[in-house]
């Protein structure tokens, strides 16, 4: 079961393991969450990319330590490729590759943005359900005994929240199991 939360970007209060952050190698400097976090750490993720640890091409991930910077213990960095190419199928195949990611490095308490180019067409509440069906389309591969609990803070500017649980509402009514994911 995936348990969804919303959240504005208060990362110095946010509850979770993980912070999971997106970044596409072709947009610089970087935004949304992911430039707030970099902010908070000192540019740490700006000075990896200059110095060509990381690029941001499909299918990065790289895993850091806060070392007590923020209170989260954890960044999970995921490259998303060029901005241009990353479509809804795209969210779909993050939002899997994100919740698959987390459980192997024995994470279940999440936060991120949903992933994508601000200046791209799809309304942002079909952008967050197609983000939530990637995450619950790995969990309906789980049988009901081991299925994991993932509780997933979703972070955005307040003016997104409506379209933020019109995405839950509509994900939810998708999937035939619906005790897999709640919201509040």
């Amino acid at each position: 079961m995936v348990r969804v939360y919303i959240s504005n970007f208060d990362i110095e209060n946010i509850e979770c393991q993980t912070m999971v952050l997106g970044f596409f190698e072709d947009e610089r400097p970087l935004r949304g969450l992911t430039g707030l976090v970099d902010w908070k750490m000192n540019g740490l993720l700006s000075n990896m990319i200059i110095k060509g640890f990381c690029d941001g091409h499909k299918g990065e991930k790289i895993l850091i330590a806060t070392e007590g910077r923020l209170p989260f213990k954890k960044i999970l960095l995921m490259g998303l490729g060029k901005t241009e190419a990353f479509d809804l199928e795209d969210l779909a195949d993050t939002g899997k590759d994100m919740a698959e990611t987390a459980y192997k490095i024995g994470s279940t308490q999440l936060a991120t943005q949903v992933p994508g180019p601000e200046s791209r067409g799809a309304d942002y509440s079909k952008r967050v359900e197609r983000f939530i069906n990637g995450v619950l389309n790995w969990l309906s591969s789980f049988d009901d005994e081991n299925r994991p609990e993932i509780d997933l803070t979703l972070m955005d500017r307040e003016e997104r929240f409506d379209d933020i649980m019109a995405g839950l509402y509509k994900s939810k009514s998708f999937h035939k199991n619906k005790k897999i994911l709640s919201f509040t």
